[in-house]
């Protein structure tokens, strides 16, 4: 165990301690500061609501047009573009309330933020870099390239303002070896640090392992997403539409899991498809106990599919186009289609308990030596 640092960190994250793929992150990255700096205390900065402190915002914006008037012009030049205006509404509340918590913060210790939102989180950002506090930036994917809607320009110029935030950084570590090649194109070096669920979530993985070693395996198969996130709604429509036109030989049955995609995904073949929406982890669990594997398909997208490495825990093997792997090619019990035709091949040759494929150790020691490094 590392000694308490002489360090105030301070994380700017939308997430908490959600079951969803950022949820899941953030309790990795806030496992690993609390390693890092024993004396760490997660501290959640109230911001709270655009509606409820509209003064607030106005005076967040007003200031942050009157220091950084160049950022702020280009953030309505994205709103005009397609950008949601609430999300320029966000910038003014999160800029006021940043800037005081850095002025009021403690004296004896040095600030330091952890930034996981870059792109929606651009506010704590610069009033990061008006007091001259250090960043350390782990976005959870490239935002700007998880938005299906809107035209190339319009991406474009939001691509570009996400990269020139995160050149401001004092250094970035990339959810994936796909996002750093990516950041690598526009002149920034990431480290790499790769999602591995905190201990707590991992124990509870291992247990649902145990409960499938004592479960019989059947043809049922698992896709599960939320359809809150753009880029897992449109992968699996395409994959439950490409499974409904199909005539299957073996009697097999897909469970469609996640939050609302009953509501968001048109199923076809009820009979072939079943539609459970949320399910209780209990629920769940029983399911994961008897499917042969997760299917997963997405045309694109960026960071890293936690539910993938998540699953191979777990001891579900894994079928996934390679987009949808990109981060995980290579680990045991994950086979990869290059098209949906070969889809149905792979489902007779599924190894039914995958390895545990472990953590990467030396990922999770750069990162540490890096906020050790700002307490100096």
């Amino acid at each position: 165990m590392i000694s308490s640092l002489n360090l105030n960190i301070s994380i700017a994250s939308r997430y908490g301690n959600e079951s969803n793929g950022g949820g899941l992150r953030h309790r990795q990255i806030i496992e690993l500061i609390k390693y890092v700096d024993v004396g760490f205390e997660e501290k959640v900065l109230k911001i709270g609501r655009i509606r409820d402190s509209p003064i607030l915002t106005l005076l967040g914006l007003l200031l942050f047009l009157f220091r950084h008037p160049i950022i702020f012009l280009k953030m309505l030049g994205l709103v005009l573009r397609g950008m949601r205006p609430v999300e320029l509404a966000a910038l003014g509340l999160q800029y006021w309330s940043w800037r005081g918590y850095f002025k009021t913060g403690s004296k004896s210790r040095k600030d330091l933020l952890i930034a996981e939102d870059i792109f929606f989180g651009i506010g704590s950002f610069y009033a990061a870099l008006d007091k001259g506090v250090p960043i350390i930036a782990l976005p959870h994917n490239i935002d700007s390239l998880t938005i299906a809607k809107g035209s190339i320009s319009a991406k474009s110029a939001r691509l570009k303002f996400e990269i020139s935030a995160l050149k401001k950084a004092n250094c970035v570590f990339s959810i994936s070896q796909w996002d750093s090649w990516i950041h690598s194109q526009f002149g920034i070096t990431s480290e790499i640090l790769s999602y591995y669920p905190a201990a707590d979530c991992h124990q509870a993985l291992i247990d649902k392992r145990k409960k499938r070693l004592e479960s019989s395996q059947t043809n049922d198969f698992l896709i599960a997403g939320s359809s809150h996130n753009e880029m897992t709604r449109l992968g699996m429509q395409d994959l439950i539409a490409y499974i409904s036109d199909q005539t299957w030989a073996v009697d097999y049955r897909f469970h469609l899991v996640g939050i609302n995609v009953e509501k968001s995904i048109l199923i076809k073949n009820p009979s072939l498809i079943k539609v459970h929406g949320f399910l209780a982890d209990d629920e769940f669990q029983k399911l994961q106990a008897r499917v042969k594997c997760l299917i997963v398909y997405q045309a694109t997208g960026s960071g890293a599919l936690t539910r993938i490495l998540d699953s191979l825990i777990t001891g579900i093997p894994v079928l996934a186009n390679r987009i949808a792997a990109r981060e995980w090619e290579g680990y045991s019990g994950l086979q990869i289609f290059n098209n949906v035709s070969e889809l149905s091949i792979l489902l007779e040759k599924i190894v039914i308990l995958p390895p545990d494929p472990g953590s990467r150790n030396n990922e999770t020691v750069k990162f540490t030596m890096a906020v050790k490094n700002f307490s100096k």
